[in-house]
């Protein structure tokens, strides 16, 4: 399965991006084994969702996101336009912001002042991401 050996070196890349394995796994709350588990083209696993929006944040680029938003499309038989394929990829990486932001407030079981204003600002950048999504959705090809 070639679409396999894609993810696997994007996932490379992205740890790599990140500051090599051990940090990769410190961000992803991981072990460095299983990071190159992740990576390794020799073994089957691949990176939970929770890890690779965790990385991607860190990066500050949806590298993983968009190889698999464009897998996809290709699957799909669907190659959608430029415009719409960044506002798609810009929304689900935005999505993944907030989706932390929660998780982390949550994870001490309670929602400071501070935590409620940081989901707020990441719901919001959510709500902008989904308005260009549709407006490229709305315009079509050549979006």
């Amino acid at each position: 399965m070639p679409e396999m050996f894609r993810i696997k070196a994007v996932t490379r890349d992205l740890i790599t991006g990140c500051g090599g394995f051990e940090r990769a796994g410190e961000i992803a709350g991981y072990s460095t084994s299983t990071m190159h588990r992740y990576a390794s083209a020799s073994h089957s696993d691949v990176i939970p969702l929770q890890a690779l929006l965790l990385l991607e944040r860190d990066f500050g680029q949806p590298v993983l996101t968009e190889l698999l938003c464009k897998l996809q499309a290709d699957a799909l038989g669907e190659t959608p336009t430029a415009g719409f394929t960044l506002a798609y990829v810009d929304m689900n990486h935005r999505l993944a912001e907030l989706q932390a932001e929660v998780a982390l407030a949550l994870s001490d079981g309670k929602i400071t002042p501070r935590e409620k204003a940081a989901i707020e600002e990441r719901a919001a950048s959510v709500a902008t991401s989904l308005d260009r999504l549709r407006d490229s959705n709305a315009k079509g090809a050549d979006a």
